[in-house]
């Protein structure tokens, strides 16, 4: 009788992995199922081909070259990081710029108080006296014509 083995079950059985139970009841299919053996046999002989091989060295440099590799890479991402947040830092200035902008022209003049009111009227009599003046009249009649408002 054929049946489906479980590939994964004969590695960690292999390898010691299984729980008590699970390995015990397996060593029992072992004994009545050719199929599972021939299966446990092939990955034994894998193994033994494993057990005996050891990596190749490393070529000189390596290490220096996957460090500088590696490091190389992480420059990058964070200058990616930084090329994507310029446009972003760009769009929200100018919006807050136009925010700013778009609130200076709605609000308009500064509210006028007293004490500016009569700083201007101040200044607006002053120069009407030295245009009156420069026209010739005299100081007497300029001070005339300023007390009596006819001079505007």
């Amino acid at each position: 009788m054929r049946h489906r083995c479980n590939p994964e079950a004969l590695s960690a059985y292999l390898d010691r992995e299984l729980p008590a139970p699970e390995r015990e009841a397996l060593a029992r299919h072992l004994e009545v199922c050719d199929h599972c053996r021939e299966e446990l046999a092939a990955l034994q002989r894998v193994q033994g081909l494993f057990e005996g091989w050891a990596p190749p060295p490393p070529r000189p440099f390596f290490e220096a070259r996957l460090n500088r590799q590696l490091n190389g890479a992480v420059q990058r991402r964070a200058w990616r990081k930084w090329t994507r947040l310029v446009p972003a830092t760009l769009a929200v200035v100018s919006i807050g710029a136009l925010l700013f902008l778009a609130n200076r022209l709605a609000v308009g003049p500064e509210p006028m108080t007293v004490e500016s009111y009569l700083n201007r009227s101040l200044d607006r009599e002053v120069l009407e006296i030295a245009t009156l003046t420069e026209s010739g009249l005299s100081r007497d009649r300029v001070l005339d014509l300023v007390i009596a408002g006819e001079g505007r």
